[in-house]
């Protein structure tokens, strides 16, 4: 699979105007793109520190995750693609 920049940016934006500090969301439903794309590109962007994850395990997907929050990073990107 490839890094999707779009993708990225429409994840870290769901987060950013859903998710309410100290909740955390799983993960989001992002029209026309499944379930292990979107689990594969928050993995990415946690790993580029763009989101604050907790890892979930799940039967069939691996790529499960609570995310937490925005990080500073992650809102950087975000301006930096606008």
């Amino acid at each position: 699979m490839q890094i999707n920049k779009r993708l990225m940016r429409l994840i870290l934006e769901h987060v950013k105007d859903y998710c309410c500090p100290g909740d955390g969301i799983d993960n989001p439903e992002i029209d026309g793109y499944d379930d292990i794309e979107v689990g594969y590109h928050i993995m990415l962007c946690a790993e580029a520190n763009y989101l604050k994850v907790q890892e979930l395990s799940a039967m069939g997907n691996p790529y499960r995750y609570k995310i937490i929050h925005v990080t500073w990073k992650g809102h950087e990107f975000l301006q930096s693609t606008n």
